[in-house]
């Protein structure tokens, strides 16, 4: 259930940077993008997504215990993956709808390669922040 809300959230995401860029794509391009994208993240992330193996292989021998454990760990992985989706659609759209000559392989590895993860983290926990300041007070 998790994968699919990312997949949803990704595809408008991408719908939406692509009318940014006035280069308009369709949910079904949207989805055809995220799946290129999401292709070279395995190839280059496969350990990443390993976690929500373990987590999820926890959860049925803990009694649902690690979740206290594990849902730390699968929203952030969630929230830089979606960053990564969102930061290689963006290089996509803004070369004209195109991966350049390196494909979207060496898009993603580039991404990867200058990618800040303690950043990335301190962002996730300010944007949360926001949220529920924003929620306890509306």
């Amino acid at each position: 259930a998790d994968l699919v809300a990312a997949a949803v959230v990704d595809v408008s995401m991408i719908v939406h940077l692509s009318k940014l860029y006035a280069l308009p794509l369709t949910k079904n391009e949207a989805g055809d993008l995220i799946k290129t994208i999401g292709a070279q993240m395995v190839l280059l992330m496969g350990t990443v997504w390993a976690v929500h193996f373990i987590s999820s292989a926890l959860k049925l021998g803990s009694w649902g215990f690690s979740s206290l454990i594990t849902g730390g760990a699968q929203g952030a992985v969630a929230y830089y993956s979606t960053w990564i989706v969102g930061q290689a659609a963006e290089r996509y759209l803004a070369q004209g709808k195109s991966w350049g000559e390196g494909g979207p392989k060496l898009v993603v590895r580039e991404i990867l390669d200058n990618l800040d993860r303690d950043s990335i983290l301190k962002q996730a926990k300010a944007d949360i922040r926001a949220r529920l300041q924003s929620s306890a007070q509306g």
